[in-house]
Parts: C-alpha cells; sequence; structure tokens
C-alpha cells in the first residue's frame, strides 16, 4: 500500500460497520480499489468495502 498513508479506514458498504487498520499489511504497489472488493465485514459477512486512506493513523 503506498506509504503515504500508514493506516486505511475501511467501510463496509452494506452496513456500515468501519474499521482502522495498519496498511503495512499490504505491499507497497496494492493500490486502495484493488483490495475494496475482496474484504468481508466481520459483522454482516457481506463482501464490499470502502476503503480510504487514514492520514491520522497512529497505531
Amino acid at each position: 500500500m503506498a506509504r503515504w498513508a500508514s493506516g486505511v479506514l475501511i467501510y463496509c458498504c452494506s452496513c456500515g460497520h468501519h474499521i482502522a487498520l495498519s496498511a503495512d499489511r499490504w505491499p507497497d504497489e496494492v493500490r486502495l480499489f484493488d483490495v475494496d472488493s475482496r474484504l468481508v465485514c466481520t459483522a454482516c459477512r457481506r463482501r464490499g468495502a470502502e476503503v480510504r486512506p487514514d492520514f491520522n493513523w497512529n497505531g
């Protein structure tokens, strides 16, 4: 994941559940829109999310 943000905010497109995660889990060449359709919500178990950079990440 590009190092201009060290964290990401992930919002479920179905139920609105959200979480902040470290972007370190993905390589630098991975783009935000490369992972959004693969993510599964831990609340509603549906696939599809909106992924945004978290410029305030302090994890």
